[in-house]
């Protein structure tokens, strides 16, 4: 088998959506406390359940968890395997699917901020948009 290639960037890895009382923190006030008082519990979209079988290869399931929440194992499974050396991760969640934009903006905005880092720098968060935002802010 001929060598993998270095310097490799992945640029479609997925982690799974953080939990809400992760991106708490990364709300402005008033979106924090919509997010409570609805009891907004998950950002998963319908129509990507984290459990389906496109979500994960087999082999790199959870034993418990959503496919692409443990940032170890996609480090182990991903990266090193692949000789990767930065993945741009795309969380795929519900916020797009919001018809308030300016909630859709807050969510998505949170969500780029509350993705966990990496000690390691390997994976970077890209900065989202909802998809009614006309102009980047």
């Amino acid at each position: 088998m001929a060598a993998l290639p270095t310097e490799v960037i992945d640029c479609d890895v997925h982690p799974a959506a953080p939990d809400m009382k992760q991106i708490l923190p990364y709300l402005d006030d008033y979106w924090r406390d919509m997010v409570v008082t609805r009891g907004t519990d998950g950002l998963d979209l319908n129509c990507y359940p984290p459990n389906v079988p496109l979500s994960a290869r087999d082999d790199w399931r959870l034993s418990k968890g959503k496919p692409g929440s443990d940032l170890g194992r996609m480090r182990t499974d991903l990266l090193d395997r692949f000789n990767t050396r930065f993945a741009i991760c795309n969380c795929l969640h519900g916020a797009a699917g919001l018809f308030n934009a300016d909630h859709g903006a807050a969510l998505a905005r949170a969500v780029s901020l509350g993705e966990g880092r990496d000690p390691c720098q390997r994976h970077r968060a890209r900065l989202d948009r909802h998809r009614a935002d006309p102009a980047p802010s």
